[in-house]
């Protein structure tokens, strides 16, 4: 996602590896780019390389989970993503005192509030 500015529109940097898991991925400089798909949360590290799919929604998770606002569009796109296949712990959920607690970010996912008083509901103020 960083650093696509000085290549050119149809250019995509081949052979490169997600700095964080090390595998290996295609990063397209124009828009047509898997990552503009994903919703567009602001990165705390400045030069950031592209990351591979599952790192990158690991990264916005937390950066979710913690508590950033996030506009109404993003909450849409992170909506459109739908509800993970499989939850994975301390993303999608934590263990408390042996019961489920969902994330910020799962709840998001889920697209609507079960009214249940979840802790970490985004749709409270709905």
């Amino acid at each position: 996602m960083a650093d696509k500015a000085n290549l050119s529109s149809t250019q995509e940097k081949d052979n490169i590896s997600c700095p964080n898991c090390e595998n290996s991925l295609v990063c397209a400089t124009d828009h047509t780019c898997w990552c503009h798909k994903l919703p567009h949360i602001s990165l705390s590290q400045e030069d950031i390389e592209c990351l591979c799919k599952s790192c990158l929604l690991t990264f916005q998770a937390n950066v979710i989970n913690q508590g950033q606002p996030i506009s109404s569009d993003i909450m849409q796109q992170i909506k459109q993503l739908g509800s993970p296949a499989k939850p994975q712990e301390g993303i999608d959920y934590t263990m408390e005192n042996g019961l489920l607690v969902m994330t910020r970010w799962y709840l998001l996912r889920r697209g609507h509030c079960c009214e249940n008083g979840c802790r970490h509901c985004p749709y409270s103020n709905d």
